[in-house]
């Protein structure tokens, strides 16, 4: 006797169902709100995040854990976004050559808490004034 997978189990709106395919966020009974996103509206932003995931679970898995967990660049952070399935192009010498400058970096000028959204180009050294001397760093 060969057994085999024939569904999941999944709570939704009306209780447990047995299912093949996860139910849909409306099945399942959540209402996510619409967002807004660079002047776009983005009906189901859950749905957008789960399918992030699904189609990079190896980058979720391998990367999003370490992002932001160093002050400073790291090989273990440049090795996890070289990657053969990221698509990566960045060299060994190049790794280096970050690793190098991300030693003198100016880490310390944008505050942990800062936000793109906050960032305004019209104050002077304001957090877009920071963020672009870390990102001149770099060029």
């Amino acid at each position: 006797m060969v057994a085999r997978e024939v569904g999941t189990v999944y709570w939704t709106e009306a209780g447990w169902k047995l299912m093949e395919t996860p139910p849909s966020n409306q099945e399942a009974g959540a209402t996510v709100t619409p967002i807004e996103v660079a002047g776009r509206p983005v009906n189901d932003p859950l749905g957008v995040f789960v399918d992030y995931c699904k189609q990079h679970a190896r980058t979720v898995r391998a990367y999003d854990p370490l992002a932001g967990t160093h002050p400073v660049l790291t090989p273990k952070l440049i090795k996890a976004t070289r990657a053969q399935y990221m698509g990566s192009r960045t060299g060994r010498e190049q790794e280096r050559h970050l690793l190098r400058l991300s030693e003198t970096a100016p880490w310390d000028d944008v505050p942990l808490d800062a936000h793109l959204r906050d960032a305004d180009p019209m104050l002077d050294d304001g957090n877009y004034d920071c963020a672009l001397r870390l990102y001149q760093h770099s060029m």
